[in-house]
């Protein structure tokens, strides 16, 4: 097959629906889910050298939840809320719009994985959720599934927590102090001990945690109703084999660490 041109079996499709999480509602504030698809068979390519290539098989999804900016007294939330979404996690900086955002991204992420020839398949889907948390708080999970060759895929999740109120995203030294990290850890490193039924670090290094990484205070956490649920991706703090870990404590147990 010459030149780039590739056997698409699915093109990409835009799904808006609207919802409201938990059927609750933030300070009036209601998502709507924006989807995107992209695949392709495996084919080959010609180069500019006349070489030719074969392109691996692609799947490429994003599934992502924004805020519906209809809502009209909090639409300048709702943007403000989508605009650091479409930043942090479409890299666009001066895109406002969800949709072309989405379609740019993925629109990106084809042409990237049209040039490579060295995986033998690639699939990378992307999915972001809202969810209610402690009163004024939205939090936002976004997780990608990647896999682009190599013995295993690959899953990270990042989150980030937004002030229902302004829109303004919450940042790790916003609500904790400056010197939670401190005593923080070793908190957190005993909470972990308590969850596996473990007496001491060592019996940790045993089971894979804390071996090459130190207990950190990760800025993945979780402001839910009752608690904060701090989140380390595989690799964080333990190997791949152990997986991902969640580290919990009600408020009233962080309220020497959380600013007034």
């Amino acid at each position: 097959m010459k030149g780039s041109q590739y056997l698409l079996i699915g093109c990409i499709v835009v799904l808006i629906a609207y919802s409201c999480a938990n059927n609750e509602k933030w300070n009036n504030i209601h998502t709507v889910n924006v989807s995107a698809e992209v695949k392709a068979e495996k084919v080959e390519k010609e180069t500019v050298s006349g070489d030719t290539i074969i392109v691996p098989p692609y799947d490429i999804t994003v599934n992502m939840e924004f805020m519906d900016t209809m809502t009209i007294e909090n639409a300048d939330v709702c943007r403000k809320i989508n605009n650091l979404l479409i930043e942090t996690f479409l890299n666009q900086k001066d895109e406002t719009d969800c949709k072309k955002a989405v379609d740019t991204f993925i629109s990106r992420l084809q042409t990237e994985y049209e040039n490579d020839d060295m995986a033998p398949e690639i699939y990378d889907h992307y999915t972001g959720k809202a969810e209610y948390g402690k009163e004024g708080v939205i939090n936002y999970t976004l997780v990608e599934d990647f896999y682009g060759g190599g013995a295993h895929p690959t899953m990270v999740t990042t989150i980030l927590r937004f002030d229902a109120n302004t829109g303004e995203k919450i940042n790790l030294y916003e609500f904790f102090t400056d010197t939670c990290t401190y005593t923080l850890c070793d908190k957190l490193t005993q909470r972990l001990m308590d969850n596996l039924s473990v007496p001491t670090v060592d019996s940790l290094h045993a089971l894979g945690y804390l071996e090459m990484e130190s207990m950190f205070v990760s800025e993945n956490f979780l402001l839910k109703k009752d608690s904060v649920s701090f989140f380390y991706n595989q690799y964080d703090i333990a190997p791949y084999a152990v997986g991902c870990t969640t580290i919990s404590f009600s408020y009233e147990e962080l309220k020497d660490y959380i600013r007034k």
